[in-house]
């Protein structure tokens, strides 16, 4: 083996090291898991229902998220969403859903449910800067994002 050629398999793996090392592997990933209870000021007739919603860091920046819901009725709909924090907002959030971060909705076979949502926010801003609430909206009403008392469940986003 000629010097050049020594030098020039060197640098290949030299290259091929540092670029496998530095790829994310699905190991490093990380997942984060947040529960839900019933809506204590909520003033309906469904029954008490809670929510677990367990983030996924994906490889390609994006954020998927799984949420199992606990007390459906069966065939009934479940709209959820995010809500922007805004303190100069009647209620502090914005009524408007964030549909960056979280708008889906899952219709219950049973007592259970369970949807999957790809948010394109990054796990890292929704678990640490994003400022924002967790909404189920009561299957039994028409949707009213500025009345918290038809809200099923209530919570901080992924906090």
């Amino acid at each position: 083996m000629t010097f050049k050629s020594f030098l020039t398999t060197s640098l290949m793996l030299l290259v091929f090291s540092i670029a496998f090392t530095s790829c994310e592997t699905e190991a490093d990933l990380k997942e984060s898991t947040y529960n839900y209870s019933f809506h204590t000021a909520y003033a309906g007739t469904h029954g008490a229902l809670s929510a677990k919603m367990t983030l996924n860091e994906m490889s390609d920046g994006t954020t998927k998220i799984t949420v199992e819901l606990d007390g459906t009725e069966n065939g009934d709909k479940y709209i959820m969403h995010a809500h922007d924090a805004d303190t100069a907002a009647v209620g502090g959030y914005d009524t408007a859903p964030n549909m960056t971060v979280l708008a889906t909705d899952v219709t219950a076979t049973g007592t259970t449910a369970t949807v999957e949502f790809t948010s394109t926010m990054s796990y890292e801003a929704l678990t640490t800067s994003y400022d924002g609430f967790y909404v189920i909206h009561d299957s039994k009403q028409a949707v009213n994002p500025s009345d918290p008392t038809t809200f099923l469940v209530l919570g901080a986003f992924a906090r």
